[in-house]
């Protein structure tokens, strides 16, 4: 890692979210293991922040063409 350089690169992995919180809620699963415990709050933070009727709800809104315009959602620096 250079010196003065915190993230070396971001990505994004697009999953099907159902089926990946059903690989995440199998027992034995190793993603118990991948994910830090503070992975693992953010995401139920941030899962029902968006939830229906949640904090987050309404923040995304199906365009005319099916395309799902965000606002920028604060990411994991900005929880600091």
């Amino acid at each position: 890692m250079t010196p003065g350089v915190g993230i070396l690169g971001t990505g994004l992995d697009v999953v099907d979210v159902e089926a990946f919180a059903a690989q995440l809620n199998e027992p034995g699963t190793s993603f118990a293991r991948v994910f830090t415990a503070r992975e693992r709050r953010e995401a139920r933070s941030r899962a029902a922040a968006h939830a229906p009727g949640g904090a987050g709800s309404g923040r995304c809104d199906p365009g005319s063409d099916g395309a799902v315009p965000c606002r920028e959602a604060p990411g994991p620096a900005d929880a600091n």
